[in-house]
């Protein structure tokens, strides 16, 4: 059986400074990830909130909470800024920005707004925006009313 199963703790748990997450799979695949892992496993501090994160399943629901409303006002700024996105399950949502992808990333970079550019994934003509406080998920949308209208 070659099922595998690798999660982190960054962003459903809140714990993405300490690098931690697990993963399950058969023993085949297993021996491979230990062939190319690095050579120190998570420290006691890690293993410790990881474990704590765990059994605090009211966090992990408010965290699912946080992670919908910001998906949602993504949604509407994009929608009111008439961009094209794909809904997402995830903590990112897929902007298609057309030709004018590239530009508008390197013009939200410059402004300190850290997106990510798709064309490494097969998809040149979009970003991925990481969803986060209403504050931070603000940002981009401000940005893009801005860009856009000196760019197209």
């Amino acid at each position: 059986m070659n099922t595998r199963t690798l999660n982190t703790f960054s962003k459903i748990y809140g714990l993405a400074g300490i690098r931690v997450g697990f993963g399950a799979a058969s023993e085949g695949i297993v021996r491979t990830w230990l062939q190319v892992k690095e050579p120190f496993n998570v420290n006691a501090l890690a293993q410790a909130a990881a474990s704590a994160a765990l059994g605090d399943e009211e966090h992990v629901q408010a965290s699912c909470r946080m992670n919908e409303q910001g998906r949602q006002q993504i949604y509407e700024g994009q929608s009111r800024l008439s961009i094209p996105y794909y809904e997402s399950m995830s903590n990112f949502i897929l902007a298609e920005l057309g030709e004018h992808a590239e530009i508008l990333y390197h013009k939200l970079l410059e402004r300190g707004i850290i997106v990510r550019y798709a064309k490494g994934w097969g998809l040149p003509g979009h970003i991925r925006i990481s969803v986060g406080t209403a504050e931070e998920n603000q940002e981009p949308l401000d940005a893009f009313g801005e860009v856009l209208v000196h760019t197209t």
